[in-house]
């Protein structure tokens, strides 16, 4: 009975983590305007809640995504999707006040201060919208197939007319 009432646990949790759920693998790629986004995330978030999928995009705009393990897809489901590509671009103004900064510490006997940063501006890649699970416009319906799911998102960018 004991020995029963064990594996019965073993058997609900191994649920509860995932195990043995069957997944489906997926990727795809993301461009804004046509052309390949170079660097960023995407994220599937479960309608229901629970355990995302995630990626990183590559430098063809390429992704292929993870939920346990590397590259391993994901379970059937409903699922809410974000992307997220921005760039940090220094600008001359902002470097200009950074080492101005630094030089005012210096001439006070600071140490060298890695907590002053140079200034500048993010640049969305993909526009802001598609960052956060509340604004995205991006659903996907996930079934088994025996093919890979190929997902591609072209996105228009915030100056293109939709």
């Amino acid at each position: 009975m004991k020995t029963k009432r064990i594996l019965s646990l073993m058997v609900t949790m191994c649920f509860a983590a995932g195990c043995g759920q069957p997944m489906q693998k997926a990727g795809g790629k993301v461009m804004v305007d046509g052309v390949p986004v170079k660097d960023g995330a995407v994220t599937f978030y479960p309608s229901a809640g629970g355990r995302t999928a995630s990626a990183s995009i590559l430098p063809d705009g390429t992704f292929s995504l993870s939920y346990e393990k590397l590259n391993d897809g994901l379970p059937p489901g409903e699922y809410k999707v974000t992307i997220v590509a921005d760039i940090w671009k220094e600008t001359p103004e902002a470097k200009r006040q950074a080492e101005a900064m630094r030089a005012a510490a210096a001439k006070q006997g600071a140490i060298e201060d890695s907590s002053i940063t140079t200034g500048g501006m993010l640049i969305h890649v993909v526009p802001p919208e598609y960052n956060t699970i509340e604004t995205t416009p991006l659903r996907e319906e996930v079934s088994l197939s025996r093919k890979p799911l190929e997902f591609v998102y072209d996105i228009p960018s915030k100056g293109k007319n939709h």
